[in-house]
């Protein structure tokens, strides 16, 4: 077999651990998880089973090692069943990539590979104080001899209070400018993390919800990159990834709602589709017929017909009344 073909066979068997994982776990739990508000653990971890989580990771950090194109069609897939598993998925993959790009070994190690675990993770930025824009936070990080502490409220994040780790933004100790930012990986589990409610019409297995910070410390070793380097994580990698991974999550939304509905209007016959006419025995699609048989012709066209015979009855009204009758008869059959 040709190296070509060994990798496109490769690719096929990855492919079609994603649709195992989707069809024997996410669909089947989607309704249930969005009535109950259940969040999505085991969605997840059938993803993960299948190298998914890690679609971006390395090899050697428990990923797949392939690009934004995979991601994408992995998001695109899941989103056709599950509106609240994709949301989960594509943060946690944005959170991963961050510090696939701008992460050292060490957080690699602990943090995406976690001794052949897969923990979850998950973007959390925004703020309420600034209008809920990722660009520059009001919240800032103190500095606790060479580690942080963060203190800050977070208006919405994906994952609230389910996460093993968090990846924050906030602004850099001691500066005066909301834009300079820094970004740090916390702990799940830190002490001070306290998850709020999370209640919305419809994907409701995100949790999505607000998430406060109360004194969290934060080791200098999991700082991702260098103080105020926030803006460069932005746009080099949080904006691109979350804008293509919402993008794909909720063309699939759409994709499965139409696939819903073209499978609903499939699955039953009208009473009337390929019957005579009852009242006049014309066969389908004959004029003068109501439901399944009515007249296709267009209205527009129709109408100027009817305005036509319209005329003719009255002139041949007007020279013989006596053959009105006659006349209606058989012209307004063959316009209605």
């Amino acid at each position: 077999m040709s190296k070509g073909n060994v990798s496109r066979a490769a690719q096929n068997d990855i492919y079609s651990r994603l649709d195992a994982a989707i069809q024997s776990t996410v669909k089947l739990h989607a309704e249930r998880n969005d009535v109950e508000g259940r969040f999505p653990r085991e969605n997840l971890q059938a993803l993960a089973a299948g190298g998914w989580t890690g679609v971006l990771n390395e090899p050697r950090f428990g990923g797949l090692g392939l690009g934004h194109g995979d991601f994408a069609e992995a998001a695109y897939r899941i989103g056709q069943h599950d509106a609240s598993t994709g949301l989960v998925y594509v943060l946690h993959v944005g959170a991963a990539q961050t510090i696939n790009l701008f992460g050292n070994d060490d957080q690699k190690e602990r943090w995406l590979k976690a001794k052949g675990s897969t923990p979850l993770g998950t973007y959390s930025t925004s703020e309420r104080a600034s209008g809920g824009h990722w660009r520059y936070n009001f919240s800032e990080a103190a500095r606790d001899g060479e580690d942080y502490v963060v203190n800050a409220e977070k208006s919405f994040t994906t994952s609230s209070g389910q996460a093993d780790f968090y990846v924050v933004q906030t602004r850099s100790p001691g500066v005066k400018d909301q834009t300079d930012i820094s970004f740090f990986i916390v702990d799940g589990k830190a002490p001070g993390i306290k998850a709020g409610m999370w209640e919305a019409l419809g994907v409701r297995g995100n949790h999505s919800g607000p998430i406060r910070y109360n004194g969290v410390k934060v080791p200098s070793r999991d700082r991702l990159g260098g103080e105020g380097q926030g803006k460069e994580i932005k746009y080099d990698d949080v904006s691109p990834v979350y804008l293509i991974s919402l993008g794909a999550v909720w063309e699939g939304v759409a994709r499965g709602a139409l696939n819903a509905a073209v499978a609903h209007t499939s699955s039953f016959v009208h009473k009337d589709k390929n019957k005579t006419c009852r009242t006049s025995g014309h066969p389908p699609g004959a004029r003068g017929c109501k439901g399944a048989c009515r007249d296709p012709t267009p209205v527009a066209q129709r109408t100027r017909r009817q305005a036509g015979c319209a005329v003719a009855r009255r002139q041949a009204a007007e020279r013989n009344s006596a053959s009105s009758d006659g006349i209606q008869g058989s012209c307004c059959r063959s316009c209605q």
